[in-house]
Protein backbone atom coordinates (compact mmCIF):
# COMPACT_ATOMS: atom_id res chain seq x y z
CA UNK A 1 0.00 0.00 0.00
CA UNK A 2 1.33 3.41 -1.01
CA UNK A 3 1.35 5.74 1.97
CA UNK A 4 -0.48 9.00 1.32
CA UNK A 5 1.92 11.60 0.66
CA UNK A 6 2.39 14.60 3.40
CA UNK A 7 0.57 18.03 2.70
CA UNK A 8 2.69 20.77 0.85
CA UNK A 9 2.23 24.10 0.73
CA UNK A 10 1.72 24.47 -2.86
CA UNK A 11 -1.09 23.75 -5.25
CA UNK A 12 -1.40 21.34 -8.31
CA UNK A 13 0.29 23.80 -10.76
CA UNK A 14 3.56 23.81 -8.09
CA UNK A 15 2.67 27.35 -7.05
CA UNK A 16 3.39 28.19 -3.73
CA UNK A 17 -0.35 28.67 -1.65
CA UNK A 18 -0.11 31.67 -0.85
CA UNK A 19 0.30 33.20 -4.17
CA UNK A 20 -1.96 31.44 -5.78
CA UNK A 21 -4.53 32.65 -2.89
CA UNK A 22 -3.22 36.30 -4.07
CA UNK A 23 -3.25 35.46 -7.72
CA UNK A 24 -6.79 34.57 -8.03
CA UNK A 25 -7.72 37.81 -6.61
CA UNK A 26 -6.45 39.93 -9.27
CA UNK A 27 -9.22 40.86 -11.46
CA UNK A 28 -11.22 42.29 -8.25
CA UNK A 29 -8.54 44.23 -7.14
CA UNK A 30 -7.73 45.67 -10.77
CA UNK A 31 -11.00 46.64 -10.89
CA UNK A 32 -10.94 48.43 -7.21
CA UNK A 33 -7.94 50.22 -8.84
CA UNK A 34 -9.54 51.53 -11.62
CA UNK A 35 -12.13 52.92 -9.45
CA UNK A 36 -9.60 54.55 -7.36
CA UNK A 37 -8.15 56.21 -9.94
CA UNK A 38 -11.53 57.25 -11.41
CA UNK A 39 -12.36 59.02 -8.29
CA UNK A 40 -8.70 60.48 -8.03
CA UNK A 41 -9.45 62.30 -11.32
CA UNK A 42 -12.67 63.21 -10.40
CA UNK A 43 -11.44 64.57 -6.84
CA UNK A 44 -9.85 67.50 -9.20
CA UNK A 45 -13.68 68.79 -10.26
CA UNK A 46 -13.53 71.44 -6.61
CA UNK A 47 -10.40 73.15 -7.91
CA UNK A 48 -11.55 73.12 -11.53
CA UNK A 49 -14.60 74.67 -9.91
CA UNK A 50 -12.98 77.10 -8.45
CA UNK A 51 -11.25 78.11 -11.47
CA UNK A 52 -13.89 78.22 -13.65
CA UNK A 53 -15.81 80.70 -11.18
CA UNK A 54 -12.97 83.17 -11.14
CA UNK A 55 -12.45 83.27 -14.41
CA UNK A 56 -15.41 82.65 -16.27
CA UNK A 57 -18.32 83.62 -13.57
CA UNK A 58 -17.29 86.44 -11.34
CA UNK A 59 -16.22 88.07 -15.20
CA UNK A 60 -19.38 87.31 -17.51
CA UNK A 61 -21.92 87.21 -14.25
CA UNK A 62 -23.18 84.78 -15.75
CA UNK A 63 -26.27 82.61 -13.47
CA UNK A 64 -26.48 79.99 -16.07
CA UNK A 65 -22.74 79.29 -16.19
CA UNK A 66 -22.56 78.98 -12.26
CA UNK A 67 -25.79 76.85 -11.99
CA UNK A 68 -24.15 74.73 -15.04
CA UNK A 69 -20.74 74.61 -13.16
CA UNK A 70 -22.29 74.25 -9.57
CA UNK A 71 -24.45 71.10 -10.79
CA UNK A 72 -21.13 69.32 -12.64
CA UNK A 73 -19.68 69.57 -9.62
CA UNK A 74 -22.17 68.57 -7.20
CA UNK A 75 -22.80 65.27 -10.29
CA UNK A 76 -18.96 64.76 -10.28
CA UNK A 77 -18.84 64.54 -5.90
CA UNK A 78 -21.59 62.03 -6.00
CA UNK A 79 -19.40 59.81 -8.41
CA UNK A 80 -16.56 60.05 -6.25
CA UNK A 81 -19.00 58.31 -3.75
CA UNK A 82 -19.91 56.17 -5.78
CA UNK A 83 -16.59 55.19 -7.29
CA UNK A 84 -15.16 54.82 -3.35
CA UNK A 85 -18.01 52.91 -2.58
CA UNK A 86 -17.39 50.54 -5.33
CA UNK A 87 -14.01 49.84 -4.52
CA UNK A 88 -14.50 49.44 -1.11
CA UNK A 89 -17.34 46.33 -2.01
CA UNK A 90 -14.45 45.26 -4.08
CA UNK A 91 -11.88 44.74 -1.56
CA UNK A 92 -14.18 43.67 0.94
CA UNK A 93 -14.92 41.07 -1.41
CA UNK A 94 -11.15 40.48 -2.19
CA UNK A 95 -10.48 39.73 1.82
CA UNK A 96 -13.41 37.24 2.00
CA UNK A 97 -12.31 35.69 -0.73
CA UNK A 98 -8.22 35.16 0.46
CA UNK A 99 -10.00 34.40 3.63
CA UNK A 100 -11.97 31.08 2.26
CA UNK A 101 -8.98 30.62 0.06
CA UNK A 102 -6.50 30.26 3.19
CA UNK A 103 -8.45 29.84 6.23
CA UNK A 104 -9.28 26.13 6.68
CA UNK A 105 -5.81 25.30 4.96
CA UNK A 106 -4.02 27.40 8.03
CA UNK A 107 -6.74 26.35 10.88
CA UNK A 108 -5.29 22.52 9.99
CA UNK A 109 -2.17 23.70 9.93
CA UNK A 110 -2.32 25.66 13.42
CA UNK A 111 -4.25 22.56 14.88
CA UNK A 112 -0.87 20.43 13.97
CA UNK A 113 1.43 22.30 15.04
CA UNK A 114 -0.53 22.95 18.01
CA UNK A 115 -0.64 18.75 18.98
CA UNK A 116 3.17 19.02 18.64
CA UNK A 117 3.46 21.29 21.54
CA UNK A 118 4.14 25.00 19.87
CA UNK A 119 0.29 26.13 19.82
CA UNK A 120 2.12 29.84 19.65
CA UNK A 121 3.33 29.25 16.38
CA UNK A 122 0.09 28.10 15.19
CA UNK A 123 -1.65 30.97 17.28
CA UNK A 124 1.00 33.00 15.05
CA UNK A 125 -0.42 31.97 11.73
CA UNK A 126 -3.60 32.17 12.09
CA UNK A 127 -3.05 35.80 13.28
CA UNK A 128 -0.80 36.44 10.06
CA UNK A 129 -3.69 35.48 8.06
CA UNK A 130 -6.17 37.88 9.75
CA UNK A 131 -3.23 40.64 9.24
CA UNK A 132 -3.02 39.78 5.48
CA UNK A 133 -6.85 40.05 5.38
CA UNK A 134 -7.23 43.26 6.91
CA UNK A 135 -4.54 44.45 4.58
CA UNK A 136 -6.71 43.98 1.66
CA UNK A 137 -9.66 46.66 3.35
CA UNK A 138 -6.92 48.83 4.74
CA UNK A 139 -5.76 52.64 4.27
CA UNK A 140 -2.33 51.74 3.18
CA UNK A 141 -3.83 49.62 0.16
CA UNK A 142 -6.38 51.96 -0.94
CA UNK A 143 -3.06 54.63 -0.71
CA UNK A 144 -1.11 52.48 -3.28
CA UNK A 145 -3.71 52.09 -5.52
CA UNK A 146 -4.27 56.35 -5.42
CA UNK A 147 -0.36 56.45 -6.03
CA UNK A 148 -0.46 56.46 -9.83
CA UNK A 149 -2.18 60.19 -9.71
CA UNK A 150 0.87 60.99 -7.86
CA UNK A 151 2.39 61.74 -11.02
CA UNK A 152 -0.69 63.78 -12.94
CA UNK A 153 -0.91 66.01 -9.80
CA UNK A 154 3.22 66.74 -10.51
CA UNK A 155 2.09 67.23 -13.93
CA UNK A 156 -0.07 69.79 -12.87
CA UNK A 157 1.94 71.57 -10.65
CA UNK A 158 5.05 71.68 -12.89
CA UNK A 159 2.93 73.23 -15.81
CA UNK A 160 2.12 75.98 -13.38
CA UNK A 161 5.17 76.51 -12.09
CA UNK A 162 8.58 74.06 -12.00
CA UNK A 163 9.63 76.23 -8.62
CA UNK A 164 6.41 74.97 -7.41
CA UNK A 165 7.21 71.30 -8.09
CA UNK A 166 10.80 71.73 -6.19
CA UNK A 167 9.33 72.34 -3.33
CA UNK A 168 6.33 70.07 -3.61
CA UNK A 169 9.09 67.12 -4.32
CA UNK A 170 11.21 68.87 -1.20
CA UNK A 171 8.72 68.77 0.92
CA UNK A 172 7.56 65.06 -0.37
CA UNK A 173 10.94 64.27 0.86
CA UNK A 174 10.84 65.59 3.88
CA UNK A 175 7.91 63.53 4.90
CA UNK A 176 9.12 60.43 3.73
CA UNK A 177 12.40 61.20 6.08
CA UNK A 178 9.94 61.75 8.88
CA UNK A 179 8.18 58.81 8.13
CA UNK A 180 11.04 56.76 8.08
CA UNK A 181 12.74 57.81 11.19
CA UNK A 182 8.72 57.15 12.86
CA UNK A 183 9.14 53.60 12.10
CA UNK A 184 12.76 53.13 12.80
CA UNK A 185 11.79 54.76 16.48
CA UNK A 186 8.57 52.79 16.78
CA UNK A 187 8.96 49.61 15.01
CA UNK A 188 11.36 47.70 16.83
CA UNK A 189 8.99 48.09 20.01
CA UNK A 190 5.27 47.66 18.30
CA UNK A 191 6.81 44.37 17.12
CA UNK A 192 8.06 43.42 20.36
CA UNK A 193 4.83 44.27 21.86
CA UNK A 194 2.95 42.64 19.80
CA UNK A 195 4.66 39.55 20.76
CA UNK A 196 4.55 39.98 24.35
CA UNK A 197 0.40 40.10 23.83
CA UNK A 198 0.19 37.18 21.64
CA UNK A 199 2.30 35.18 24.26
CA UNK A 200 -0.12 36.66 26.82
CA UNK A 201 -2.91 35.71 25.28
CA UNK A 202 -1.85 32.08 24.69
CA UNK A 203 -0.95 31.83 28.14
CA UNK A 204 -4.26 33.04 29.13
CA UNK A 205 -5.77 30.80 26.82
CA UNK A 206 -4.12 27.43 28.25
CA UNK A 207 -4.82 28.69 31.48
CA UNK A 208 -8.55 28.95 30.83
CA UNK A 209 -8.36 25.35 29.02
CA UNK A 210 -6.65 24.04 32.13
CA UNK A 211 -8.47 25.86 35.04
CA UNK A 212 -10.14 23.04 36.75
CA UNK A 213 -6.27 21.56 37.41
CA UNK A 214 -4.93 24.34 37.96
CA UNK A 215 -7.70 25.45 40.71
CA UNK A 216 -7.05 21.91 42.14
CA UNK A 217 -3.31 22.04 42.50
CA UNK A 218 -3.63 25.79 43.98
CA UNK A 219 -1.37 27.29 41.18
CA UNK A 220 -3.71 30.37 40.55
CA UNK A 221 -1.44 32.65 42.16
CA UNK A 222 1.91 31.81 39.97
CA UNK A 223 -0.32 31.15 36.37
CA UNK A 224 -1.63 34.43 36.98
CA UNK A 225 1.79 36.11 38.08
CA UNK A 226 2.87 34.96 34.76
CA UNK A 227 -0.05 36.19 32.76
CA UNK A 228 0.29 39.32 34.36
CA UNK A 229 3.91 39.70 33.62
CA UNK A 230 3.92 38.80 30.15
CA UNK A 231 0.73 41.44 30.09
CA UNK A 232 2.56 44.31 31.13
CA UNK A 233 5.42 44.20 29.30
CA UNK A 234 3.37 44.29 26.22
CA UNK A 235 1.74 47.25 27.55
CA UNK A 236 4.67 48.81 28.41
CA UNK A 237 6.04 48.32 25.06
CA UNK A 238 3.01 49.92 23.91
CA UNK A 239 2.89 52.90 25.69
CA UNK A 240 6.84 53.26 24.98
CA UNK A 241 6.32 53.19 21.10
CA UNK A 242 3.19 55.83 21.23
CA UNK A 243 5.31 58.31 23.08
CA UNK A 244 8.29 57.75 20.73
CA UNK A 245 5.88 58.42 17.53
CA UNK A 246 4.00 60.93 19.03
CA UNK A 247 6.99 63.67 18.21
CA UNK A 248 7.36 62.04 14.69
CA UNK A 249 3.62 62.11 13.90
CA UNK A 250 3.89 65.93 15.73
CA UNK A 251 6.54 67.16 13.14
CA UNK A 252 4.71 65.76 10.01
CA UNK A 253 1.27 67.56 10.52
CA UNK A 254 3.59 70.53 11.24
CA UNK A 255 5.16 70.38 8.13
CA UNK A 256 2.18 69.89 6.51
CA UNK A 257 0.83 72.86 7.31
CA UNK A 258 3.63 74.67 6.61
CA UNK A 259 3.75 73.45 3.07
CA UNK A 260 0.43 74.68 2.12
CA UNK A 261 1.44 78.50 3.28
CA UNK A 262 4.38 77.97 1.72
CA UNK A 263 3.04 77.02 -1.63
CA UNK A 264 1.09 79.08 -1.78
CA UNK A 265 3.35 82.44 -0.62
CA UNK A 266 5.42 81.24 -3.61
CA UNK A 267 2.82 80.85 -6.09
CA UNK A 268 2.15 84.76 -4.85
CA UNK A 269 6.05 85.98 -5.08
CA UNK A 270 5.89 83.60 -9.04
CA UNK A 271 2.93 85.57 -9.92
CA UNK A 272 4.39 89.30 -9.13
CA UNK A 273 7.07 88.18 -10.61
CA UNK A 274 5.29 87.43 -14.27
CA UNK A 275 6.45 83.32 -13.69
CA UNK A 276 3.18 81.70 -12.67
CA UNK A 277 1.66 80.60 -15.61
CA UNK A 278 -1.92 80.47 -16.10
CA UNK A 279 -2.00 83.92 -14.07
CA UNK A 280 -3.61 84.59 -10.35
CA UNK A 281 -6.51 81.86 -11.22
CA UNK A 282 -3.70 79.37 -10.52
CA UNK A 283 -3.40 80.54 -6.60
CA UNK A 284 -6.98 79.01 -6.47
CA UNK A 285 -5.66 74.95 -7.71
Amino acid sequence: MVPPSPPTDRTATGQPELMAAVAALRGGLGRALAFGLVASLLALSPSLYMLEVYDRVVYSRSGITLSMLTLAVLLALALIQVQEWARGALLHAAAGNFDRSLGARVFTAALAVGRSGTAESGAQALQDVRTLREFFQSPVLVAAFEAPMILVYLTLVFAISPWLLVVTLGAAGLQGLIAWSNERATGPALREANRYGLAAQTCATRLLDNAQAIEAMGMQGRVRARWATLQRKAVSLQAGASLAGGGWQAGAKLLQNLISSALLGLSCWLLLRGELNGGGAMLVV
